[in-house]
């Protein structure tokens, strides 16, 4: 129950729900009274982050440093006109723990990355300047906020694939850009929320946000989940991330989609200490979760630890329908040291996507090798 003596000028269904979860409620409603600091995230690519504070003090510009490797708080905001090298891509205004997203990523160069809820593309510039080699793609389902992604990228002189789609339907979007077979290696979903962790940055959530929105956010926030979890890779990373201080959004959320989920498993987020004491009692921060391999199967042919052909016989060829090339069967090959060719093909017991998916992985497979690739149908027995 709200204490009607203490002035929190939040709504009661909010501080009923704070008080459920955080002993320090009241520190958080005070928090949300302030006016919000103004965090810089220096682009390492251009300068140090020392280099630019020292620029900035030589513009009487006073800052302040954390743990974080690329953010200097300003003591006394400003207009980004007034920010050195800021049209050239030296630096972007983002929030401090939205810095923390694109390092917990821990993107790296040729890797195939999405970020989903993309706009306004704080976080998909952040991933190109920690990985600028990677095939990076920015999703998000409104039109009009796309534009402020494709400005920020110009401005910071990267590139990536800038689509508008509906993260819940992936299938729809990728088949649009011709890319029906992708996987990503690593996925940040900065998940659409109730943004009740922004508050003082936009303080008209406190009254436009109402109770009800919740349950049909944890809904949708759950599809999202559910629809891109699908098009990770073995072995890739999804960092979720909200706006949101609620535990419905975040770690009831989280334990829902782990309950039913297998092959997903938590990761620990690689935080300073310093951080992790500040937001041990947090439920609104980041959570990381790691698809794991398909497990080893000990009657699969060709999983040994050394193969061999029989006497006489130099060259092997592979039929492959369904088991990416990345397994334990192309491990043992390669190790073997034989000589051999993909003979791919679809025995239409495999459901259309997921044959894409796995012809795919086979194709980038050969690629990498410089292995001989045969795309036949399922029907060619003559191979045989």
């Amino acid at each position: 129950i709200v204490d009607k003596h203490w002035q929190t000028l939040h709504p009661d269904w909010f501080v009923n729900k704070l008080k459920k979860v955080y002993p320090n409620w009241r520190e958080i409603i005070e928090a949300n009274n302030q006016k919000p600091p103004m965090w810089l995230r220096v682009n390492t690519q251009k300068n140090s982050l020392e280099t630019y504070r020292t620029l900035l003090a030589t513009q009487q510009m006073e800052t302040q440093v954390t743990s974080h490797p690329q953010a200097l708080g300003l003591t006394q905001p400003t207009a980004v006109q007034n920010l050195p090298l800021f049209a050239e891509g030296g630096v972007t205004v983002q929030d401090l723990h939205s810095q923390w997203a694109g390092l917990l990523l821990q993107p790296q160069n040729h890797e195939v990355i999405l970020d989903a809820c993309a706009a306004p593309g704080g976080k998909t510039t952040h991933i190109l300047e920690l990985a600028p080699q990677a095939d990076v793609m920015a999703l998000d389902v409104e039109e009009n906020r796309l534009q402020r992604v494709k400005e920020n990228l110009a401005r910071m002189q990267q590139q990536a694939t800038v689509v508008c789609g509906d993260a819940a339907n992936p299938q729809a979007w990728l088949d649009k850009l011709g890319k029906s077979a992708v996987c990503f290696d690593r996925i940040l979903l900065d998940a659409p929320c109730s943004a009740t962790g922004v508050i003082r940055r936009h303080p008209d959530i406190k009254w436009l946000r109402k109770e009800a929105d919740i349950e049909q956010l944890v809904t949708l926030q759950g599809q999202i989940l559910d629809a891109l979890w699908h098009y990770l890779k073995p072995n890739g990373v999804l960092l979720y991330a909200t706006c949101s201080v609620l535990a419905e959004e975040n770690s009831q959320q989280i334990e829902r989609f782990l309950q039913n989920t297998p092959d997903a498993q938590l990761v620990a987020l690689d935080l300073p200490p310093d951080v992790l004491e500040r937001n041990q009692s947090a439920v609104g921060f980041q959570h990381k979760t790691r698809k794991q391999k398909p497990r080893k199967d000990p009657n699969a042919p060709f999983i040994r630890e050394k193969l061999e052909l029989p006497e006489g016989h130099n060259k092997l060829l592979l039929h492959s329908c369904c088991a990416p090339c990345s397994g334990e069967v192309m491990e043992a090959i390669l190790a073997s040291g034989i000589e051999f060719t993909i003979y791919f093909y679809n025995p239409n017991i495999h459901p259309l996507k997921e044959y894409l998916i796995r012809k795919e992985e086979n194709i980038r497979f050969a690629q990498k090798f410089g292995i001989p690739f045969i795309d036949a149908d399922y029907d060619r027995q003559e191979w045989f």
